[in-house]
Parts: structure tokens; sequence; C-alpha cells
């Protein structure tokens, strides 16, 4: 009988164990992102970036953590990229409309108008309640293009070169965008070396500051375009081409 007893004691423990551990795979434990989020705004990035890797050892499926991934991320595509991963995987996370609003000012920023519209109205129509719809309904734009010094014209490509003053472009190519200006200027560096033309466009978008680089001036668009595959292929980016403003 009290074999029994024990033995009853014993497969009631192991269900016990059995239904905590099956919990923890079903409700996994989230990331508190208030602590990293105050370390952002203090401006010490660096320290959150630095914690990624043990955070990904301890919360492993962790949306709250992608989001956070997506807020320190400071290329705006690869940035898109994490934004687009949290709400393909967990569409009802409570980060899920913030990643869609940041996707849609990233859009902006580029001036990819179409992928903007195409975020807002998915913001709109599946998180009707998200407090992000009011703040596009107030979105402010502000560019602001400083003057940059001519580099020396390409010998190797010469669709690129400055040509005559009274040419009058149209196109240019938009190679990337960044949280993190010191990005912007590297590659534009990157850009002054090889001989191209290039400027660095500051664009606020909704509270977001994005540093977007632009390289080359283009009559057309088919000029533009021929040029976007060396570009692209050269320096490993997926630039567009965009009407100069």
């Amino acid at each position: 009988m009290k074999s029994n007893i024990n033995l009853n004691k014993f497969i009631f423990l192991f269900v016990l164990i059995f239904i905590l551990i099956s919990s923890r795979n079903v409700f996994p434990q989230e990331l508190d992102l208030t602590p990293y989020l105050k370390k952002i705004e203090a401006g010490n990035k660096e320290e959150v970036i630095s914690k990624i890797p043990e955070l990904k050892q301890v919360y492993p499926n962790s949306h709250s953590l992608i989001y956070l991934e997506g807020l320190i991320t400071e290329d705006g595509e690869k940035a898109f990229q994490v934004y687009k991963s949290l709400v393909d995987k967990y569409p009802n996370s409570k980060y899920a409309d913030g990643a869609i609003y940041r996707i849609y000012t990233y859009f902006l920023a580029v001036d990819k108008t179409d992928k903007a519209d195409f975020y807002l109205n998915r913001l709109k129509t599946e998180y009707p309640q998200s407090p992000y719809i009011g703040l596009t309904k107030r979105v402010t734009f502000k560019e602001n293009t400083k003057p940059t010094v001519k580099t020396e014209e390409s010998k190797t490509n010469p669709k690129v070169k400055e040509k005559t003053v009274d040419k009058e472009y149209k196109f240019t190519i938009q190679a990337g965008a960044f949280t993190r200006k010191e990005n912007a200027l590297k590659l534009k560096t990157d850009f002054d070396k090889a001989g191209y033309f290039s400027q660095v466009v500051d664009k606020s978008v909704g509270g977001s500051l994005f540093h977007v680089v632009n390289v080359g001036k283009f009559a057309s668009e088919e000029e533009a375009k021929s040029f976007l595959a060396v570009i692209n292929s050269k320096f490993k980016l997926q630039g567009w081409v965009v009407r100069l403003e």
C-alpha cells in the first residue's frame, strides 16, 4: 500500500515537472525592454549592442528582443529586415504595430512611397487600435542637404562624370540610409575614393533621422539604371534609382 502511495507521488511530480517545462516552451519568458530603451535614450546604444549576444542566449524566442535589435540597427535596409521578421513571425506581438510604423517611416525617408503606403495601409487594417496610426497623421518630413565637394571625375565610368554645367540632371542612385551618420559618411568616402560624385542627405521622418547616401547624377532614368548594376555589384549594395528634387 505504501509503495503505491510513493508511486502516485512520483507520477504526480513527474507530470508537474513536465507541465512546467512544456509551459515554458509554449510561453517563453519575455524580455523587459524598459531598461534598454532608457539606455538608448541616454545615448548608451553601444552598451545595449554589447548585451545582444547574451540576451539571445537567455531569450531565444523573444519578440521584444527582435524589436530591440531593430532599434539598434543603424542601416535602414537591415533594420527593415529585422522589423519585417518580427511582424512575420509574431503578428500578435505588442511591438508589431511599432515595427510596421518604423518600416513606414523608413520607406518615406528613402522615397519609396509605394512601399510606405503599403505598410501604412497594413498598419491601419491589421492594427486599427494602434496609437501609431495617429502618429502617421502628424508625420513631418524635413530635408537638409549640405553642399558637397565635387570629387575627381571618374575615368573608368564616364557616365557618372560631372559633365557640362548646363546639363540638367534629373536622377541619382540612392545607395543606403543610416541612422548613424558615421556609417553614411563612410559609404560616401568609399564613393569619393572611387571617383564618384556623392552626397549625404539628412531626412527627418516621424521623429526618426535618416542619413541618406546618394551617388551619381544622371540626365535620364535609363542612364541611371545602367550604372545602378555597377554600383550594386562593386559595393555590394541594394541601391535604387530616384528622381532628384
